[in-house]
C-alpha cells in the first residue's frame, strides 16, 4: 500500500472568470493537506503536457457551464486526455444562475470514456461574469446571479466531500456512482427542450459579437492566451483581431483585458440572463459522493 506522501492527485479546470479555478484551488489545498502530492492545472495546460495517468491516484475535473452546457472548447480538450484506466474521479461545475444542463453528468460521461471511475460531484452557484451597464459583474452584485456563492459552509461541504474521497481512496474502499446522481439540475426539462429545438450554433446566434477599441488595445496578447477557440490573432502592429467565425462567445478576452479594448453589448447579454433566470430559478448547489 503507498503511503500518504506517494499519492498522487491532479485538479483539472477550465475557467473564464476563476470560478472554477477558486474551487480547483480549494480541492488542491485539502488534498496537500491529506499529505498528497496535487497539482492543480488548466486544461489546456495538461493537454499539451504529458500527462501520466498510472501515476495518478485520483482526478478532479471542473468546468462553468456555457450555453447550459459544457463549454464547447472545455469538452473538445477533456476529449484529448489520456486513457485514464480505473482512476477514481470526482466532477464539478459552476454556474450563475441560469439553466444548467446536467454538466457534472456530462463531465462524468466523458471521463467514464476515458477510463475513470466517477466517484462523485458536485455543482455549485457561483457569481455570473454578465456586466451590468458593462461595468460590474451582475454575480458580484445580486444575489440570484451568486453573489457570495458558494458560501463558507458550501466550501466546508465541498472540502468535506474532497477529504472523505481521499480517505476512501487510502483505504481501497472508493466506490462508483450511478452517475444518473449527477442529473442534478432542479430544471433540467428546461435545457433539454432548448437542447432539442436549437443547436449550440443557434444560441449563439442570440449573444453578442466581442468588439474591440483598436484605439485602447496594448498589444499585450492576454486575450489569445485564454482563447482555446484560436479565434485572435494581431495585425502588423500588434492590434487584436478576432475572428468571429470561430469566436464561441464565451468572453473570457473580455475578462482579460485591463485596457477596455474589447468589450461587448452587455445590455443584449443581461436580458438574456436575467430572462433564463426567471424561467429557471435553479440556485442550488449540490454535492454528490
Amino acid at each position: 500500500m503507498l503511503n500518504q506522501s506517494e499519492r498522487k492527485a491532479i485538479i483539472l479546470y477550465y475557467t473564464c472568470s476563476k470560478n472554477t479555478e477558486r474551487l480547483a484551488k480549494e480541492a488542491e489545498l485539502v488534498t496537500k493537506e491529506c499529505g498528497w502530492q496535487t497539482e492543480s492545472i488548466l486544461l489546456r495546460t495538461a493537454v499539451k503536457e504529458d500527462i501520466q495517468p498510472e501515476n495518478l491516484d485520483f482526478i478532479i475535473l471542473g468546468t462553468p457551464v456555457q450555453y447550459f452546457t459544457v463549454p464547447e472548447a472545455a469538452l473538445k480538450l477533456i476529449k484529448k486526455l489520456p486513457e485514464f484506466n480505473g482512476t477514481p474521479a470526482f466532477v464539478f461545475s459552476t454556474y450563475g444562475g441560469c439553466v444548467t444542463n446536467n454538466v457534472p453528468y456530462i463531465l462524468a460521461k466523458e471521463l467514464s470514456k476515458k477510463g475513470a471511475k466517477i466517484i462523485g460531484g458536485a455543482q455549485f452557484l457561483a457569481p455570473h461574469s454578465c456586466r451590468i451597464n458593462g461595468d460590474a459583474a451582475i454575480g458580484n452584485v445580486e444575489e440570484a446571479f451568486g453573489k457570495g456563492r458558494p458560501n463558507e459552509k458550501e466550501l466546508d461541504n465541498f472540502r468535506d466531500a474532497i477529504s472523505r474521497a481521499v480517505r476512501k481512496i487510502e483505504s481501497a474502499e472508493a466506490q462508483s456512482i450511478d452517475p444518473n446522481r449527477l442529473k442534478i439540475n432542479t430544471m433540467s426539462f428546461i435545457s433539454s427542450f432548448m437542447d432539442s429545438f436549437s443547436s449550440l450554433k443557434m444560441k449563439r446566434l442570440f449573444m453578442p459579437h466581442v468588439e474591440i477599441n483598436s484605439g485602447m488595445c496594448t498589444g499585450c496578447k492576454k486575450c489569445s492566451i485564454v482563447c482555446d477557440s484560436e479565434s485572435i490573432d494581431y495585425d502588423e502592429d500588434d492590434m487584436v483581431l478576432i475572428d468571429r467565425n470561430t469566436c464561441t462567445k464565451c468572453y473570457a478576452c473580455i475578462e482579460q483585458c485591463n485596457e477596455g479594448a474589447l468589450t461587448t453589448n452587455w445590455k443584449q447579454v443581461e436580458i438574456i440572463v436575467r430572462s433564463m433566470n426567471k424561467i429557471a430559478k435553479n440556485t442550488t448547489t449540490t454535492i454528490v459522493s
